[in-house]
């Protein structure tokens, strides 16, 4: 759980409403392959269990849990702003024209919270969202609260929930649509594996395996659930292995995936045929692809075997053939991505997810989509990887990245936007400090949503600057970059200062060396769209 601190309802309010006529940010990939993430939903507890699809216009669309924050003592409770679903609740975040919308499957849905007996409600353990979108373009959802399990398509926006089945030892929730348009919901219950499709109008079960019940490790035990042929294939782990059940059309048979231990499923459909995720028992991220009579692996890279919800794996094929394979790495607490291009798995770089788990992929054009939940912040994120440039969406306005114009060009040698520590002269220590202008800014609590207290900022040009940052937001990391412009915008941006980053409450000294005239950009490196500023140097 985040230490954040909470702001005021009535802040928060009014935020959302004194930025609701700001400007659409569309931000640009630039040349060449990257990863830009970006902040879809940040107020509350929002995020948990993501699953992404395409909608029919190729957009990105996530479902995802939402709850209340649970407040440390002497914390304001946190509140949703009164323009987003209110939770608890399951939502679905798309992607159009520039921005993020939030709208919601199900809210205030109590079956989704357990009460202590201190009042405080948690997450019920099962939780979770499974998304998916059939070849016309229909986005249909599934999720699992305490009653059971639950469906909607969407339509015109709107969702319309039913229920596929009551009981409450239930897990493990996947979903696919096959060519036809028919939908495949399965999970887990009372130790078997369950293939559930509306037929007629009503839903109906159908075993397609037996397992071992997961009693109380329930979080680990998991489907993913893709097609071949019309059919449904799942594949399935109640903690011991990765099994394959396939519906032939009048039997279901199952087979063993090559391995072991078959933690974090994830699966998707190609062309040729399934693709298969996992973590084998020697911590080894496995790509399975059926070649028709057998199972072809390949190793995308290693994690930590740590059985937990968090750790998820998620595999997508565009149409070029590119393979990307994602996963949760307990170690670097991160999400990490490989790529495939024909040639192995290669690493790539994702900046800025640190604190994501729970990752979920889908293929674009020329691309994939990953959106993770970030659990230290308790944040909804999205991120594209590939070459060309897409719209990529920002979330709702109070976290809009402001459109900064570039400022000259600068000696500098170009960054990467990852984390890679201060630059000449050290954060917090003194050279040129004797001349160098002070410049105070401060990370109050709740800036993940909120922002830096200042967003505009002056220094005279070529003096030495120091700026006292301030961070009062408890528990949760923040930093100040200096660079040319919004890297997110503008991917000639020049990182030129990057503050060592620390976690509140705590107070740190930065020396910057003295800038050129111009206009700079500025931001927290760990939340690049919410805690943004311009710097003007004279």
């Amino acid at each position: 759980m985040s230490k954040r601190a909470i702001i005021i309802v009535a802040v928060l309010s009014l935020v959302a409403v004194g930025c609701s006529g700001g400007s659409e940010a569309v931000l640009s990939l630039g040349k060449g392959a990257r990863f830009v993430p970006q902040v879809v939903d940040a107020l509350t507890n929002v995020g948990m269990s993501p699953s992404i699809t395409l909608d029919s216009s190729g957009e990105p669309a996530i479902s995802y849990l939402g709850f209340n924050s649970v407040p440390e003592e002497g914390e304001i409770p946190e509140a949703r702003a009164i323009d987003k679903p209110l939770v608890p609740g399951v939502f679905m975040a798309h992607a159009a024209a520039g921005r993020w919308s939030l709208a919601p499957i199900t809210e205030l849905d109590e079956a989704l919270v357990d009460e202590g007996s201190d009042g405080k409600q948690t997450p019920v353990p099962n939780a979770s969202t499974a998304a998916t979108t059939d070849p016309q373009g229909i986005v249909h959802v599934a999720w699992i609260d305490k009653q059971g399990v639950n469906y909607s398509a969407e339509a015109g926006g709107r969702f319309a929930p039913e229920v596929v089945t009551k009981g409450g030892n239930i897990s493990g929730l996947s979903i696919a649509a096959d060519d036809g348009g028919g939908v495949w919901v399965s999970y887990l219950k009372n130790g078997a594996v369950v293939s559930a499709a509306n037929i007629g109008g009503a839903w109906a079960e159908e075993v397609a395996a037996k397992t071992a019940p997961c009693g109380k490790d329930c979080g680990n035990s998991r489907t993913a659930t893709t097609t071949l042929d019309g059919q449904p294939v799942i594949a399935f782990t109640d903690g011991r292995g990765a099994t394959v059940a396939a519906f032939d059309g009048t039997t279901w048979n199952t087979e063993a995936l090559p391995g072991g231990g078959g933690l974090a499923l994830g699966a998707s459909s190609t062309k040729d045929g399934p693709l298969v995720s996992y973590v084998s028992s020697d911590g080894q991220v496995t790509v399975a692809e059926y070649l028709g009579s057998s199972w072809k692996t390949e190793t995308a890279g290693t994690t930590t075997v740590d059985p937990s919800p968090m750790l998820t794996t998620g595999v997508a094929e565009d149409a070029d053939g590119v393979r990307y394979a994602t996963w949760y790495d307990s170690k670097s607490d991160s999400i990490k991505l490989a790529v495939n291009g024909g040639a192995g798995y290669k690493m790539v770089s994702t900046p800025e997810t640190g604190g994501g788990a729970m990752p979920s992929i889908v293929a674009a054009e020329a691309g994939a989509w990953i959106a993770w939940y970030d659990h230290v912040n308790e944040n909804l994120q999205a991120g594209f990887y590939g070459e060309q440039d897409p719209a990529l969406a920002v979330a709702a306005p109070e976290v809009a990245a402001p459109v900064v114009p570039a400022a000259p060009a600068s000696p500098a040698a170009p960054t990467s936007t990852e984390p890679t520590g201060p630059t000449e002269p050290p954060a917090g220590g003194g050279g040129g400090a004797s001349k160098a202008v002070t410049l105070t800014i401060e990370s109050p609590a709740g800036s993940v949503a909120t922002g830096f207290d200042k967003t505009t900022l002056s220094a005279p040009a070529d003096t030495p600057i120091q700026i006292q940052f301030k961070n009062s937001d408890p528990g949760v990391p923040h930093n100040v970059e200096i660079l040319t412009a919004d890297p997110l915008q503008d991917p000639t941006a020049e990182s030129l200062f990057n503050g060592e980053t620390i976690t509140g409450p705590a107070d740190i000294t930065y020396d910057v060396p003295p800038l050129e005239p111009g206009k700079y950009f500025y931001r927290c490196i760990v939340h690049p769209t919410t805690m943004t500023g311009t710097l003007t140097v004279k």
